[in-house]
Formats: C-alpha cells, structure tokens, sequence
C-alpha cells in the first residue's frame, strides 16, 4: 500500500463491462453495481449480481436533501442486507417489492421499529431475518459472512459476500476508536483471505486532520463539564448512540449528577437488552427519565408492543419542577430537535446553561436550516452568553490512517470506494483503486 497508485504492469481482476457484454459474456462472474454512494455520504445501496439473480446491499436515505434517490421501480431482488439501523443505509426499504426478504440485526430491527412508532407510523410490516456475527448465511447462489464491526450504531456490520468462485467484502461504516474497537483489532489479526474486490467506506476521506477521540476521552469531558456545574447541562446527541449515551452516564456517576432522558431514549436502551452488553438502563442509579409531549401517549396507543414498559418508566420518572428547583443536579439527553427545551432555561439563573453538543458540527450548517428551525436555534446558541457551548463528539467513522490499516490487512486485489464525498481521493492513499461512478457494473 505503498505507492499509492494502482500498480503498473498488475493483471486486472475486475473489469468495467457494457450491459450487453454482461448479459452475454459474463453471465457466470460477479458483478457490482453502485446505484448510490460513488460520490455522496448517506443514501448508499450496492448491488451484487451472479447468474441473474441480485442482492442489494443496503438501500438509504440520501442526507442530501437535493439528492436524487435510487429508481427502484421495476426492480428485482433477492435480499436486501443492512449492515446498521442508520436511515442512510435503510431508510428506502419499504419501496423494495413485497416479499424481498431483509437481513439485519435483532437490534438493528428493534431500533427501526422505535424509530417508526415514536414518529407515529406503524412497525415494519416485512420479512426480517436476524443476522449473527460470523455466522454465515445463503441467499440463492450467494453466500454472506457477517463481521461485527466498531460503529456509532450500537449493531454494525461488514460482510463477505461469495458467489461464484470469487469473493467482495463489504466494509459497511467503521472504525476503531470506539467502545468496540476490538473488533477493529480482531478483523486486522483475523482478515477474510484471498479478497477480490475490497468496497471500502470513505466518510473521513478530504475531511483529514488530527487524531479521532476515543470514547474515554469524550466522556473525561463531559465529566469535567458537569462536576461543577451551576447550571443544568444538555448532551446533544443521537439516541440512537449507544456508545456516547454510556460514556455520559458514567460522567454523571462520577460528578453525581444525574441523567436524565425521555422516554424515547429509554426505550432505546431497552432495546440493549435482548443481547448481553453492559449498556445503562432508565432503572440504573444516576438515571431518570421526563414525561414529554406526546410521548406518553405514543406508548399507551401501543399496549402490545411496549408492555409494562410505561409503567416502569413512572418509577423512575422525574418532574420539571426538580429540575428547576436544582438545575445544577442534572445533565440531560436531548436531540437537534430539543433545542426549545434548553432555550426554556436560559436566563432562569446567573449561571449560563451549558449545551454539550456531541454530534457532526454540519448538522449546525446555516445551509441545512431551511428545513429545520431546530438547528438554526442550536446553532445560535454558539453565540449566546446565557450559554456555554461545548463540542464534544468523536466520529462514527474510520479516519485516514485506520482505513489504511484496514486496507491493508484486507489485502483485496482491487478497492472500491462509497461512501464518500471524494473518490478521487483513494487514489491518493490505496493501489489498486477502481473507482465506479453510480449505475456502472464492474465484473469481476
């Protein structure tokens, strides 16, 4: 991985193709297709294609508004696989035709599910088949290995996908820095061998600059945010991150301060239960959950599928009279659209509110505040002196020296980047590079 060029005089393994030339000349090879993801972050969905059968995967939401989504009419396939429950890589799998069987994690399906009710829409009515770490499974003439990775998404994947004597691996959103970067560590000891095609995600790349954070790191800081505080704190963040959410719970445990949540985010950490994880839970010491807006209601139109939940969340709730009472107590967990919440206790003591913001600064971006008021209210708070505004946020994706070390582990004969912004780029840092503009086939 030395020279950074694809190597001179090296015997191709892969190869661009017309559809004609596929259709006729290459029926037995595997060929990939990126429908979305060659030059964009979010809205990724690769085909893999072997004897005229297909599987897709991923299907997502673009993060670009402007951005134009995948035509899947007409389409066929056989599976649809999600390597995490981020909507850039799910979040357009209803248009899949009925009876398209999708493989994700059982928590990677249990997060869509909440995602849905809490936004007043019914559970995905679909044929979902549960995937395990290196626990090999077959679809038509495929066969998909998934490998546990370290992401911001409490259920990651990669995959090797085999098909006719040869073998992509798919690297999914990754890194190595997280609270999970052992497996980091386990795939570059353990690689898949003898690789033809390595299709590699590339956020960081053209974002290069100092080391990544870890997630210790992140919650030192939210610790030395907090311990003496004299106002109340927000933690700006995902619900959805598991990882973040722990790191912030053990800060409070240590400042004594508690956390405080709604009751989407606890149910979110219910959700860790179905597997074995050390994940904190609303019935934790230095935990509290707040009854707000429609939430309550949400729960109660849903007996079935949250049972007592409701009722446990009431023994371990807290009311806002508290909070006012002993702001400095508390350190509460909100989203982007939480900012009114934190705008209601500004000014309400001498002391300024501090708001931990601990998610990608471009969601603050001005250009994306057409369709959010939210954000352009977080964002005002950089500016504002009843606030002290902190960024604290490590990324969910592999920096430039990881993917290197990733790649070269690998040892594929060939890279395909998605999921960035600046293909051109690998060919700065990898050999072998094949770069593939959207609907183009590459057969191997």
């Amino acid at each position: 991985m030395s020279s950074g060029r694809p190597k001179s005089g090296w015997k191709r393994s892969v190869e661009f193709a017309s559809p004609e030339r596929l259709h006729y000349g290459q029926s037995m090879a595997m060929k990939i297709r990126i429908h979305k993801g060659s030059h964009e972050i979010g809205g990724t969905c690769i085909e893999l294609s072997h004897e005229g059968q297909s599987i897709l995967l991923e299907l997502g939401t673009p993060l670009d508004p402007e951005s134009k989504p995948v035509d899947l009419t007409g389409f066929k396939a056989e599976a649809l696989i999600i390597s995490h429950p981020h909507q850039d890589h799910y979040g357009r799998m209803e248009e899949l035709a009925p009876g398209v069987p999708i493989y994700i994690g059982e928590i990677g399906r249990r997060l869509i599910d909440a995602v849905r009710i809490f936004r007043k829409r019914e559970p995905m009515s679909r044929e979902f088949r549960y995937i395990d770490d290196l626990k090999p499974f077959k679809v038509a003439g495929f066969t998909i290995t998934p490998f546990l990775v370290d992401h911001s998404s409490p259920e990651s994947f990669a995959f090797l996908v085999e098909a006719g004597g040869k073998r992509v691996f798919y690297s999914g959103d990754f890194r190595s820095h997280g609270k999970k970067g052992k497996l980091f560590d386990r795939m570059v000891k353990h690689p898949p061998k003898d690789v033809d095609v390595l299709i590699m995600e590339g956020t960081n790349i053209g974002r290069e600059g100092s080391a990544a954070k870890t997630e210790e790191e992140i919650g030192s800081e939210i610790y030395n945010i907090i311990k003496d505080q004299k106002n109340i704190s927000f933690l700006v963040c995902s619900g959805q991150n598991i990882d973040r959410l722990t790191c912030a719970w053990k800060a409070c445990r240590d400042a004594e301060k508690t956390m405080v949540l709604d009751l989407y985010t606890a149910w979110i950490l219910e959700q860790m239960k179905c597997k074995p994880t050390k994940v904190p839970s609303m019935e934790w010491q230095w935990m509290r959950v707040l009854f707000t807006g429609g939430q309550p209601r949400t729960i109660e139109a849903y007996p079935e599928y949250f049972g007592d939940f409701l009722n446990r969340a009431e023994k371990r709730s807290i009311d806002k009279g508290k909070l006012y009472k002993r702001p400095e107590n508390y350190l509460s967990a909100i989203r982007l659209s939480g900012a009114k919440i934190v705008d209601a206790y500004r000014n309400r003591r001498e002391h300024p509110v501090n708001v931990i913001y601990s998610q990608w600064r471009g969601y603050l971006d001005q250009s994306r505040w057409k369709n959010s008021p939210e954000a352009e209210m977080m964002a005002g708070f950089q500016d504002d002196k009843a606030i002290e505004f902190h960024y604290a946020h490590t990324s969910g994706h592999a920096g430039f020296d990881q993917l290197k070390v990733f790649a070269e582990a690998i040892t594929a004969r060939n890279v395909l980047p998605v999921h960035t912004e600046h293909m051109e780029d690998f060919m700065k840092y990898f050999d072998d590079v094949r770069m593939l503009g959207n609907q183009e086939w590459l057969c191997i």
